[in-house]
């Protein structure tokens, strides 16, 4: 056992996973339908709970996005925030069940960062995916470079 002294944990580190994956390249899309990104999709093991995030590099059009995957959700809670420039937030998207839309998901105009955080616990393991379209047929790009990280907790 590992003990983190200053918040009084103690942690397998067995558990202690973190995954990591970003895109490798731009990604342009003026489709209106939801479709799994091409980096941004990792596999989740079950009985686990994650700790999220995500940050992610949109230019151009209008972006709407949600996550899926094959991993059963017993509880989640991920909210993305988005940026208009690195200090102004232009709105807010809260994701409680994998393949939700979440509230106001489909914000954002222009150049903006989408930075998301939150858990997940899932009882049977599979894949999570990012997935996003253009909201209004204006083509939008998810930057190279965004990512999202998954650190095991439980």
């Amino acid at each position: 056992m590992n003990t983190y002294s200053a918040l009084g944990i103690e942690k397998n580190n067995s558990e202690d996973s973190q995954k990591i994956v970003y895109k490798s390249g731009d990604e342009s899309r003026t489709s209106t339908t939801i479709a799994d990104d091409n980096d941004l999709t990792l596999t989740l093991e079950k009985n686990s709970v994650y700790a999220i995030e995500a940050f992610l590099f949109v230019i151009g059009g209008t972006f709407k996005l949600t996550f899926a995957g094959t991993a059963t959700a017993t509880n989640m809670d991920i909210r993305a925030r988005v940026h208009e420039t690195q200090f102004n937030s232009i709105g807010f998207v809260r994701f409680t069940s994998l393949g939700g839309t979440g509230t106001n998901s489909s914000i954002g105009t222009g150049n903006n960062i989408f930075t998301c955080t939150g858990s997940i616990e899932v009882n049977a393991g599979g894949t999570f995916i990012l997935k996003w379209a253009s909201n209004d047929g204006t083509a939008g790009v998810l930057k190279r470079g965004s990512w999202m990280s998954f650190r095991r907790i439980k």
